[in-house]
Formats: C-alpha cells, structure tokens, sequence
C-alpha cells in the first residue's frame, strides 16, 4: 500500500475513532452554573469531641456532613461558591480526677460560606481538579440548653471534578474549617479545627 498508503489508512482509523467516542458521549467540564449536593464525614479536633467513647487522651469526633452549594462561573478559570450545610458532634467534659463525664451533649453546627474557587485546566477538559477559601458564618445550636451560638470563620477546600454526562457530575472534595469557638461547654475549643471529606453529585443548569 505504500507509505502514504498507509498514513491515509491511520487517518481514517483515528476519524472513526473520534466519531465513535463522540457518539459515546466523551463530555467536558462546561463552565456554566451548577449545584451540588455532597455527604461525607467531618471530624473536630476539640478535645470535648470525644463523644465515640474512646480512650482518655485521645481527641476528636466524627459526624456526617450534608451540604448544598450554588456555583457560578466568574471566568475560564475562577468561579464564586455559596454553600449551606450542617454536621453533628457529641461534646464530653470530663472530671480530670476521675474521668467521669460531666456534661454531655450533641451539639449541631450549621454553616453558611462564600469561596472563591480556581480550577485548571480552563473550560472543556473532562476533569477539572479546584482549589479555594472563603469565609463562613456557623451557628452551634445545643438542644439541651436551648441556645445559639453564632461565630465566624476560615476555610480551605481542594477537590475534582469529573462529567460522566452532559448534565451531571461528580465532585470529590475536601475541606478545612478554622471555626470561631463559641465559648459554651461542652465545646472547649477557642478556635474550632475541622476536616470534610464529602463525595457529591454536581447538575449542570
């Protein structure tokens, strides 16, 4: 078939190739404005978050997470996040004498935050791994005291993207939350450190 033969042979293979990924359904990141809804684990470091039981001197506790965002595209490359979400902890104060627990309660933390987020590559790329930060507003409300506590607070995010349709996405995510202690037992933090990981399903509008 000859040299050219052959490269004209390779070309046609590589425009059926195309043709038959396009009728697949290969789908692209578009930058337009999407909505999350994500669930996932988020621990404290408090060191009342022990609410699991575990041995004295070990710190922290877990909750599941549940958010909801709105996300919109600033440019190729930046976009603004509104989130609203909320997780819920078990606090335990304990006697240093005898161990024994004190005051005991589960305390919720509501949040809503603004993010400012940078993803690479630009628009059309079928993953998309982000960063960002932002600020928050939290609320810890505990039920037995029937009490509110609203503070304020930093965070940072990383994740990814992925489209397995034109219209739907995935987001793996995690964030760090630097929280404003609301300086009520049992919660004994000035500053509250937390870390989310969520998984999420992203729609497209």
């Amino acid at each position: 078939m000859g040299r050219w033969g052959s490269r004209a042979a390779v070309a046609t293979m590589l425009s059926f190739v195309a043709a038959d990924a396009h009728a697949q359904g290969v789908t692209l990141v578009r930058c337009t404005a999407a909505m999350v809804a994500s669930y996932g684990a988020n621990g404290n470091g408090d060191r009342n978050g022990d609410g699991d039981g575990r041995a004295d001197g070990e710190r922290g506790g877990f909750g599941a997470d549940l958010a909801v965002s709105l996300e919109t595209p600033l440019s190729d490359r930046w976009s603004a996040r509104a989130e609203a979400g909320a997780v819920s902890w078990t606090f335990q104060q304990r006697d240093y004498l005898t161990n024994a627990i004190v005051q005991q309660e589960t305390v919720r933390v509501e949040r809503v935050t603004v993010s400012a987020i940078q993803r690479r590559p630009d628009c059309g790329s079928p993953i998309r791994p982000y960063g960002g930060f932002g600020v928050g507003i939290y609320h810890y409300r505990y039920p037995d005291q029937q009490v509110t506590v609203t503070t304020g607070g930093l965070h940072g995010i990383a994740g990814v993207d992925v489209m397995p349709a034109d219209h739907l996405g995935i987001s793996a995510e995690i964030g760090i939350h630097a929280i404003n202690g609301p300086r009520r037992s049992p919660v004994f933090s000035t500053v509250l450190w937390s870390i989310r990981t969520t998984v999420g399903v992203r729609v497209l509008f």
